[in-house]
């Protein structure tokens, strides 16, 4: 199983992953389905640009998520409810059915029960979206990422499911924002990104008003998931002691994911960058043990990507290596101009190679000749 880019060499493969659907609990792409031209046509309406396939070249890979794709749509299912019971307060100013804020609650304890049994010492998560709901799975991957900083801080399921439930509606603000500003595929104006930052607060409002029995907790991370430990966070400015636990691990999960998705406006970081500018970040605007959480925990070039090495060859992330992030087990399969080599496997920690370039699928120079 391997990521691709999500173009016409893809039909006739077998999916090896599922896909969300634009209405959650619907898969867009099951697992074994045979991809054909209107599932093809489909995914690319949807901006999905990658995807898992199975792929007769490489061995087949078990790369388990940390949550299973149920666990995923339920959490998605009920994010949704509220991001439309959010429209609706906008347009409205109607008071969402209270089925929402307890399917919330409920989806989030799912989560919890499977983060919380799992003993995976280095965890894999891919980070395959569609951008026309970006929020959505944003929304969801935060979540996990926050439960899973907090169970390695040691918080027990009662806290890690009212940190879940904050995660997991820490930007449900962005549904009370001009759609045209949330959905811009360039970079915001100076106006737009202040009506952006005003996120925040009317998040907490929906929130506060609407859903006045989920705890109290989601509305503060919802408040304050943009400020920073220095001060220079937003609305308010507030300081490490001001803001709050949830909060803070919220802030490291929302910093990571963000810079770790790919916006069409700016150059994709490396895993390297990655690491490097949460580094920076740790102790100075970032709680500094979340941080480091994820830097030795969460896998930053998942097991079955793509890559291409210092050296301009390519090859497949086979293998995870615990507590070190930076340098999985790659499979080699092509030199830097695409032509096959002699396929050996890399361990990085002992070949003075690192990832530069996390890829949606092989070259169409490897391809073209590897197959």
């Amino acid at each position: 199983m391997r990521k691709v880019a999500v173009n016409k060499a893809i039909l006739g493969r077998y999916a090896g992953r599922e896909i969300a659907g634009p209405r959650p609990g619907q898969p867009l792409l099951r697992r074994g389905a045979l991809i054909d031209a209107e599932l093809l046509e489909a995914m690319q309406r949807r901006g999905i640009s990658i995807a898992w396939i199975s792929d007769e070249l490489l061995p087949e890979i078990d790369a388990p998520e940390a949550v299973k794709f149920e666990t995923r749509e339920a959490v998605r299912t009920a994010f949704s409810g509220a991001y439309d019971s959010a429209e609706t307060w906008r347009e409205q100013k109607s008071l969402p059915p209270p089925e929402h804020g307890l399917r919330i609650e409920d989806s989030t304890q799912l989560l919890v029960g499977e983060i919380a049994s799992s003993n995976d010492v280095l965890t894999n998560l891919s980070f395959i979206r569609a951008w026309d709901d970006y929020t959505f799975e944003h929304s969801v991957q935060v979540a996990i990422l926050s439960l899973l900083i907090g169970k390695r801080l040691g918080m027990d399921e009662d806290s890690l499911s009212r940190l879940g439930t904050g995660a997991l509606l820490h930007d449900i603000g962005k549904a009370l924002v001009p759609r045209e500003i949330l959905q811009k595929p360039s970079r915001l104006t100076d106006e737009e990104f202040e009506i952006m930052r005003q996120h925040p607060q009317l998040g907490w409002e929906f929130l506060h008003e609407c859903f006045p029995h989920i705890m109290p907790t989601s509305s503060i991370v919802a408040l304050q998931h943009h400020e920073r430990l220095d001060g220079s966070g937003y609305p308010f400015g507030r300081r490490e002691p001001q803001i709050y636990l949830f909060s803070q691990i919220v802030a490291v999960a929302d910093v990571y994911d963000a810079i770790r998705a790919q916006r069409g406006y700016r150059a994709d970081f490396s895993p390297r960058q990655v690491y490097d500018l949460m580094r920076q970040e740790a102790g100075a605007k970032l709680r500094a043990d979340a941080v480091e959480i994820l830097l030795r925990h969460v896998a930053l070039i998942p097991q079955g990507s793509v890559v291409q090495l210092s050296d301009g060859t390519y090859g497949m992330a086979t293998k995870l290596v615990p507590e070190d992030v930076l340098h999985p087990i790659v499979l080699v399969v092509a030199g830097e101009s695409g032509k096959p080599l002699a396929r050996h496997e890399v361990d990085l920690r002992e070949g003075g190679l690192e990832v530069t370039r996390l890829l949606d699928g092989w070259p169409r120079e490897v391809v073209a000749q590897v197959r």
